[in-house]
């Protein structure tokens, strides 16, 4: 995975939802993940679960 970390310091993770070839899944300290492309909320939860 390529990571990285934004100016809020959140890691940078790519999206499992889209074919995200730059990191675009913002993912804070919690764990909490949105997608800056747009993914729904719904999505990315689900996905992010069945991936652990």
């Amino acid at each position: 995975m390529n990571d990285a970390s934004n100016a809020s310091g959140a890691r940078m993770e790519k999206c499992p939802v889209h074919d995200d070839r730059n990191p675009s899944l913002s993912v804070d300290s919690e764990g909490k993940a949105v997608c800056l492309a747009g993914c729904r909320q719904e999505d990315v939860d689900a996905a992010r679960a069945v991936a652990r």
